[in-house]
């Protein structure tokens, strides 16, 4: 009988230890870092290399826009390589200033270690600038 007690506060105790353990969130690269594209007349731009944590979307909210463009995902494996593009097919008409944009991608899929936005002018003129995350919450 003492043999099942002790078992029983042995696993009563294993419990209370990972029941009050705190495992910590995964949290992926979502934090918003500035970009601005066209500057100086040119028809295409590119966001900053990025670590891509995970599989979710890119995150794209211009904050003034006076060009609309086609933007879609890039990836490589460090900041300086060769980019590779990783849209899959899906390219976003970025037009409407202050909309947030999520942009399908598959870098992480790909085993790319590194992302970005590349933005191709369709209209207008001046420079385009805002926000974007390689990672979405």
């Amino acid at each position: 009988m003492t043999k099942i007690k002790r078992f029983a506060a042995m696993g009563i105790c294993a419990l209370m230890i990972a029941a009050a353990t705190v495992l910590p969130a995964s949290a992926n690269n979502h934090d918003d870092t500035s970009f601005k594209f066209f500057e100086y007349n040119s028809s295409s731009g590119q966001t900053d290399r990025r670590v891509k944590e995970d599989d979710s979307s890119m995150y794209m909210k211009p904050i003034m826009l006076s060009a609309s463009y086609d933007a879609y995902a890039v990836g490589a494996n460090s900041k300086t390589s060769t980019v590779t593009p990783c849209d899959n097919g899906y390219v976003f008409r970025i037009g409407t200033q202050g909309r947030e944009y999520f942009i399908n991608n598959w870098v992480y899929e790909w085993g790319f270690t590194y992302g970005a936005i590349h933005g191709d002018r369709v209209s207008g003129g001046g420079t385009v600038s805002g926000v974007w995350s390689p990672d979405s919450v």
